[in-house]
């Protein structure tokens, strides 16, 4: 972003940049992404702002860091917008979003011509690291300047992102959009001989199940089978290869020959969709991979239980380069600790009316956890850990499966090219599922948070369906 002064200090992006070198830059970042950073600009990235707009982006870390942000402009020019001297504190706390620029910040971001491409990229990291050594760095006015090429920057900031140590965690973003006017969109090949799973679990033959040496009684669900039947309906144009188990067909067995033999038939070429609804549970971890030392769990109709580390296995060894896994289920693994049974009755809690609770704590950020370093798999869960997605009638649906119904029709296409991409729809589930929940109204006169959580191993938008 070229930077210079206008009443209060207004930071101009100008974004002309070569399509080569942003290539290049785009690619060489490409490589580096990885999940548990989330990266937007205001208008959704791959928007289009035209000229005279001011520009805001939010970033969201689900752990606490040191957080750098890096803007690769029209000129050929590269900065670190964040730290900067006005915020120099780049400690930033899992969870929270922050705003750039903030409320009193003394500069604001204006789109000026010429048009083009621009790339933000982050990257946050548990311990402080330099990714660009002083040398190479021009401290004037609010935002370092790099002495590099685009080329040069992102080839220097990707070493440094290799050399991380293992035992360290850290994540990386990228946000590429676009100013005065879009280049024309290269098609968007529909995926390639879609194979979608849809399962959706509400009446358990079997709801009293041992584990842990502990007896859990699961009531039976009322959304789960629809849930499915309509996310099915939804993809078919996409996925026209689909298997749909509900209820009582949907056995241990059964799902897994579904994903193991089934699904092991579509080629390396082919997009894979595992959407499941129904309850999950938490089993002691077997074999120490888990931080909070649990499992995370799906339960089946007929009272087993799939853990989280099978399925794990079972989606590795597919073919199929690119699996995008939906998860809206009800984890009871925490209900002693509280949550609600919306109808039925439960081993822990007393049955009430009203909304049910499908997903607590825990399961998205476990569950997700272990996919980590899966190159080919997307995965979207209800919630936040220490969080809960709810249901209701009156949205006929989990409101997380709810949200992607709504999405899936078109209302997550942010760039306009009619297709909606996995991580268009967890980018509108974002706002819609909080909505929602602020509908829903508890006992004590409250409302619920709840925030869906991405896993994106992938790193590159991937297709889901085509809306016009």
């Amino acid at each position: 972003m070229r930077k210079e002064a206008w009443v209060m200090l207004v930071c101009v992006v100008g974004l002309a940049l070569c399509a080569l070198a942003q290539g290049d830059v785009e690619e060489e970042f490409s490589e580096v992404l990885r999940p548990g950073l989330v990266l937007r600009v205001d208008k959704g990235c791959g928007a289009v702002y035209q000229f005279g707009e001011f520009l805001e982006f939010t970033i969201r870390s689900e752990r606490d860091g040191y957080l750098t942000v890096f803007d690769f402009d029209s000129t050929g020019s590269v900065q670190i917008i964040f730290p900067n001297n006005y915020w120099s504190d780049n400690h930033v706390r899992g969870g929270e979003k922050l705003l750039f620029p903030g409320k009193f910040a003394p500069y604001r971001f204006r789109v000026v011509p010429p048009g083009g491409k621009e790339i933000l990229f982050a990257v946050i990291t548990e311990r402080p690291h330099e990714f660009v050594p002083a040398d190479y760095v021009l401290f004037q006015g609010i935002f370092p300047q790099l002495r590099l090429s685009p080329e040069e920057a992102a080839r220097m900031i990707v070493r440094a992102i290799e050399v991380i140590p293992e035992d360290e965690w850290w994540a990386a973003a990228m946000c590429i959009f676009f100013v005065g006017e879009k280049p024309p969109p290269q098609p968007q090949p529909q995926p390639q001989e879609g194979w979608g799973l849809f399962i959706g679990i509400g009446d358990y033959t079997v709801n009293r199940i041992t584990i842990d040496g502990e007896i859990r009684i699961f009531e039976d669900l009322r959304m789960p089978p629809g849930d499915a039947q309509a996310m099915a309906a939804a993809l078919r144009s996409s996925f026209p290869r689909q298997k749909v188990i509900t209820d009582g067909e949907a056995t241990y067995s059964a799902i897994g020959e579904a994903i193991t033999e089934w699904l092991s038939r579509a080629p390396a070429d082919a997009t894979v969709l595992i959407y499941f609804s129904g309850h999950g549970d938490q089993a002691r971890d077997q074999d120490g991979d888990e931080e909070d030392r649990f499992d995370e769990t799906w339960v089946t109709a007929d009272g087993k239980v799939i853990l989280d580390d099978e399925l794990h296995r079972w989606i590795n060894a597919l073919p199929a380069r690119k699996v995008v896994l939906i998860s809206d289920s009800c984890h009871s693994g925490t209900i002693h600790r509280g949550i609600w049974a919306a109808r039925g009755r439960s081993f822990f809690v007393p049955s009430r009316r009203g909304p049910r609770p499908l997903l607590t704590d825990g399961l998205g950020d476990d569950f997700m956890g272990g996919l980590r370093g899966f190159g080919k798999v997307i995965a979207l869960s209800a919630c936040r850990p220490h969080e809960t997605a709810w249901e209701s009638g009156h949205f006929g649906h989990g409101i997380f499966t709810y949200c992607l119904l709504k999405g899936l029709e078109g209302g997550a296409d942010e760039d306009g090219d009619g297709w909606v991409t996995a991580q268009e729809l967890f980018a509108y589930t974002q706002d819609c599922v909080p909505h929602c929940a602020q509908q829903i109204t508890l006992d004590d006169g409250s409302h619920p948070a709840q925030h869906p959580e991405l896993f994106d191993g992938i790193g590159r938008p991937v297709p889901l369906v085509r809306v016009r």
